[in-house]
């Protein structure tokens, strides 16, 4: 609620596209700390959350190599830690001599987290940022931060891809006989 409360205050002050240290209180809300990158860090993840009219809010994942076009994976929020690892695959993010489990196991918890801040957050239309692993954690590259919001968001069904079944047309049916 803290961070809804954040988000409606950069609205009311006309900021529907917070970056730097304001999109790093509503990460940090989420266990995702920021910093800045340093000089010659091999490895980065550009993560997108955006609004598709007819998929709804989705997750795109890609390398950051600069000269090579890097492939892209996709998913939907939630993510559990094995969608987000097989998201991670298929931007082509595997175990080897550079990545290891445990930063796979780091990139993939983040990548968990972003997907839980998109669900929660209706106010979200957009966010793009860089994550830098480092042995077992996972920072966001602070300058690289950018969010988007949406003042006037749609209803839940129409911006989530995978909507929750409304509670109203629940209903229980008795099998005769058994």
């Amino acid at each position: 609620e803290a961070s809804a409360s954040q988000l409606r205050r950069l609205l009311a002050r006309g900021q529907a596209e917070p970056t730097g240290t304001e999109a790093a209180q509503l990460l940090a809300a989420y266990g995702l700390r920021s910093r800045a990158a340093v000089r010659g860090e091999i490895l980065r993840l550009e993560v997108r959350v955006q609004r598709h009219a007819e998929l709804g809010t989705h997750l795109a994942v890609s390398l950051v190599v600069p000269g090579y076009a890097a492939p892209s994976g996709y998913g939907f929020a939630p993510l559990d830690p094995l969608l987000a690892r097989r998201l991670l695959a298929d931007a082509g993010l595997r175990c080897d001599a550079q990545v290891t489990a445990e930063m796979l196991d780091a990139l993939a918890l983040a990548l968990v987290r972003i997907g839980q801040l998109a669900l929660d957050q209706p106010l979200l239309r957009g966010l793009r940022l860089r994550l830098l692993p480092q042995g077992d954690s996972v920072a966001c590259e602070e300058a690289e931060t950018r969010l988007q919001l949406d003042p006037a968001p749609p209803p839940e069904r129409a911006r989530l891809a995978l909507a929750p079944y409304p509670g109203a047309l629940a209903q229980e049916l008795e099998r005769g006989g058994a």
